[in-house]
């Protein structure tokens, strides 16, 4: 059999072998890489290097990168470096990525790796991306106010002390108003928030007296539904707090919201130190949610609202325990006294002895 002229040069060992001479040859690491994580769950398209990155191979990182810088292999897109520094970023894989921007190999924004590292919130990424671009080091606003609900202090921190991001009202308060003692210490050490007019409201609302006592030494403000949240929801020392260091004062809900959820020691305290009226509605409250030494402590020592009404409202609500003691004090003759009432004439005796006192010398 004759064979074709055109088949003898398809077919011919020496000329494969001069062929093959002048292009590239698949090299075997590339081949055993490929097949020891085929199947593995990443998204495609992937070159080998964002690969390496993804799976924590280093070694193989480092050869395709000596294979890249061949220009034989440079045009090989499964060797292709782009988007390298953002997988290392991505991945949290630091010395990596010390690696890829020693080679200047980045190939996006920079400010845009910036952000995206930020959201992956890795310290040691972070750090090493300043290192290499401390001037462009700057984040997008949404990224800054969604780093401050991941309480990430050591971020947050290196962020701050390097000015890197502008921080929005969105992030102050959130801060604020989610009680980050640290995260709130250092926004204010470092002048970079302003806590808005509810950050101590909202502090007093969760008992968050260490909270309170910041904010108050930076001079923060505050509105009289601080005491009134504290009163409402029992908590006594940051009632006490706000009384002694505070200017505000409260409402007639404060007392109203401690007696409606039987907090005694609240009620006794704004009747004998606030000068705020009692209300009736503070006894009738208490009559309704069955607060027994509540009742009795209001009608002891306040003038405010009438005992058949009181009583009344007793029998409507089947509180019938509360209603026989008011019939029995009724019945006794009780006498009411306004402890508020004396307090403030108290207060204004002392005024005019220590007046008296003063005009003498």
């Amino acid at each position: 059999m004759t064979v074709s002229p055109s088949l003898h040069v398809l077919t011919s060992p020496v000329l494969f072998r001069a062929i093959r001479a002048f292009a590239p040859r698949t090299p075997w690491s590339f081949l055993a890489f490929e097949a020891a994580h085929r199947g593995k769950p990443h998204r495609t398209p992937r070159s080998l290097p964002e690969l390496a990155i993804q799976f924590d191979d280093f070694p193989a990182l480092r050869e395709f990168y000596a294979l890249w810088s061949n220009p034989d292999y440079r045009s090989w897109n499964k060797l292709s470096f782009n988007h390298t520094v953002l997988r290392a970023a991505q991945y949290k894989q630091p010395e990596m990525l010390r690696f890829l921007l020693e080679r200047d190999l980045e190939d996006d924004e920079f400010s845009w790796i910036m952000a995206r590292a930020i959201g992956y919130r890795c310290l040691e990424i972070l750090q090493v991306l300043y290192e290499f671009h401390p001037q462009e080091s700057q984040a997008y606003t949404g990224v800054i106010d969604y780093l401050v609900h991941t309480h990430e202090l050591a971020v947050i921190q290196f962020l701050v002390e390097r000015g890197i991001g502008r921080w929005t009202s969105v992030a102050f308060d959130g801060t604020f108003l989610r009680g980050d003692v640290d995260i709130v210490r250092l926004l204010l050490k470092h002048r970079v928030a302003e806590p808005s007019i509810e950050a101590i409201d909202r502090a007093a609302y969760r008992g968050d007296i260490e909270m309170i006592r910041l904010l108050h030494s930076h001079n923060a403000p505050c509105s009289t539904n601080a005491t009134d949240y504290a009163a409402r929801r029992g908590h006594l020392e940051v009632v006490r707090f706000l009384h002694e260091h505070r200017s505000e004062g409260c409402t007639y809900r404060a007392i109203v919201g401690a007696a409606e959820n039987g907090h005694l020691e609240i009620v006794r305290f704004l009747v004998e130190m606030r000068h705020e009226a009692s209300t009736a509605q503070a006894l009738y409250h208490a009559v309704e949610k069955d607060h027994d030494t509540v009742v009795r402590y209001l009608i002891e020592n306040t003038m405010a609202g009438r005992l058949s009404e009181a009583k009344s409202r007793a029998i409507l609500f089947n509180h019938e325990s509360i209603a026989s003691m008011i019939e029995k004090m009724i019945a006794n003759g009780i006498k009411r006294v306004d402890v508020a009432q004396q307090g403030r004439e108290e207060d204004l005796a002392g005024k005019e002895r220590a007046s008296k006192r003063s005009r003498r010398r």
